[in-house]
């Protein structure tokens, strides 16, 4: 209970620290102390997350795109 906490939280701050500017600039070398992968892997968690939530967006937006045209044809 208290490892998801701690995750949600982190993606939470991450999201309000980079911001959706934040896929463009990433990267960045980690520490060798292996802190550095677990970053990695939260801010590869996150870039799969926004990647998902804009591919959802495009293709409601096409739907109601081809919906609109259908309805204004008839």
């Amino acid at each position: 209970m208290r490892r998801k906490a701690e995750q949600g939280n982190t993606r939470q701050y991450q999201s309000e620290r980079c911001g959706v500017g934040g896929r463009r600039d990433g990267g960045g070398g980690g520490g060798g102390d292996g802190s550095g992968s677990a970053a990695a892997a939260e801010v590869a968690v996150a870039v799969v997350v926004v990647v998902v939530v804009v591919v959802v967006v495009v293709v409601v937006a096409v739907v109601v795109v081809i919906v609109v045209v259908v309805v204004v044809r008839k």
